[in-house]
């Protein structure tokens, strides 16, 4: 529940909508916490009450961050509300976005991590 008021106020704090409007808000990045982020949308989405529409892009915390900064170097342009990574902006690229928007930059740990291990001389199974 924390996650889910903690990703919607981060991706909302920044849309502004009139009477009839649909809130849209986009983001890409990593794609380990893809499948979460998407059940956490869809709830918030079937719980709106305004029309809403989210999505999220899984496509690598480079790309990710790249279409959140809009890097025009890369040819890329600004299409996202948020991003999400498995690396931090650099000073550099904060910087950058802090002096032109409001940002918040919100660290979440969210994965799964598996540990595989081979023991010699112990039975299989």
């Amino acid at each position: 529940m924390l996650l889910r008021s903690l990703l919607l106020s981060s991706c909302l704090m920044s849309v502004t909508v009139g009477h009839g409007d649909i809130i849209e808000v986009h983001g890409s990045g990593t794609t380990n916490p893809s499948k979460c982020y998407w059940h956490i949308m869809d709830s918030i989405m079937d719980r709106a009450k305004v029309p809403t529409r989210m999505t999220y892009r899984a496509v690598g915390s480079s790309t990710g961050i790249k279409e959140f900064m809009g890097e025009e170097s890369d040819d890329y342009a600004q299409l996202n509300h948020f991003s999400s990574g498995d690396i931090s902006l650099d000073a550099d690229q904060y910087k950058i976005i802090s002096d032109t928007e409001d940002m918040l930059h919100l660290p979440v740990v969210l994965g799964a991590i598996s540990l595989f291990h081979s023991i010699p001389n112990v039975p299989v199974g």
